[in-house]
């Protein structure tokens, strides 16, 4: 059975919960500091890693998620990368760990997507393509061909 422990249970909490169980996760828990779904605090985390050996941070602001993946991933936690299955990703782009790609998103040919970022929504990436490090490319949004995104910045819809 495939376990996720997903730390953050507010609004993009339940989006990542809906692609994460698009592609078979079976049990998902979720850890948050200020939620009743949660089943602990983000301080606690650690005693979690034998039981989830699969989580991803799904707090919007990317410093913060940032922060929080690179402790879960120095305390044993493995960080998957969640496709949609409703989503088109390209066989040459390239997506690094804890990004996120939620359902009716096209990747284009040889993009590069890098650790943490989230692709919402019916978002589009354009062909050679590079998303830097745990940015937002939002619902809807386009990142034109050739184009570079720099480390967390967030591209709205145009």
């Amino acid at each position: 059975m495939k376990r996720l422990l997903i730390i953050g249970a507010g609004e993009y909490g339940q989006v990542v919960k809906e692609v994460a169980e698009s592609r078979g996760y079976a049990e998902i828990s979720f850890i948050d500091d200020n939620s009743k779904m949660a089943i602990d605090k983000i301080s606690s985390i650690d005693k979690y890693v034998s039981e989830y050996k699969n989580a991803i941070v799904a707090i919007g602001n990317p410093k913060i998620r940032e922060e929080i993946t690179m402790k879960i991933e120095s305390i044993g936690f493995k960080i998957p990368t969640l496709i949609h299955q409703k989503a088109y990703v390209s066989k040459s782009a390239k997506l690094e760990k804890g990004v996120v790609v939620e359902a009716n998103a096209a990747i284009n040919a040889n993009v590069e997507i890098q650790e943490g970022s989230i692709i919402g929504i019916g978002a589009i990436v354009n062909h050679n393509a590079t998303i830097g490090k745990y940015c937002q490319i939002d619902a809807g949004a386009l990142v034109k061909a050739r184009e570079i995104v720099e480390d967390f910045e967030k591209i709205e819809r145009n």
